[in-house]
């Protein structure tokens, strides 16, 4: 596995409440519901990619999982499945890491004024550098007449 994966158990209940939350914050096209009466749930996270040598037991034990890959945004779905009612979510990291979400990791904001520093503002050429002039002989698009089409009567209607 090379990024990190929310994993988070779930009833058959809150299913109603996660599901449509999370495709509404387009992340839908990277989640999976790994349902236990299909196969045992560390088998089928495996085979999703996720390492699961040091998965907690309560996930073998589970009735469904959620699983969402999206890297960088695996806070911001926790805290979407957090404020959903769900409270048993990790972050698994690309070395097989399951770290327990909390408070804590959902609150963690990045550093937005370090990101600014390191990338300069590079302005794009030629806009707003110069005035665009118009030869006055040039006509408008409305002076112009309309193409003439003229109608095969031969052909049917």
């Amino acid at each position: 596995m090379i990024c990190d994966v929310l994993v988070a158990i779930v009833d058959r209940d809150q299913l109603d409440a996660v599901l449509p939350a999370v495709h509404q914050h387009a992340l839908g096209h990277v989640a999976r519901v790994l349902d236990a009466g299909r196969g045992e749930l560390p088998s089928q996270l495996r085979r999703a990619g996720v390492p699961v040598e040091q998965a907690p037991d309560s996930v073998a034990d589970a009735p469904l999982l959620v699983v969402i890959s999206a890297a960088a945004r695996c806070p911001f779905a926790a805290h979407l499945l957090m404020r959903s009612g769900i409270d048993r979510i990790w972050i698994v990291s690309g070395n097989g890491v399951w770290t327990e979400v909390d408070d804590s990791i959902v609150l963690v904001t990045p550093n937005v004024a370090d990101r600014r520093d390191r990338r300069p503002h590079v302005p794009v050429p030629g806009i707003r550098d110069r005035t665009v002039e118009r030869s006055p002989d040039a006509p408008f698009r409305s002076d112009t007449p309309p193409l003439a089409v003229e109608r095969d009567e031969s052909l049917p209607q």
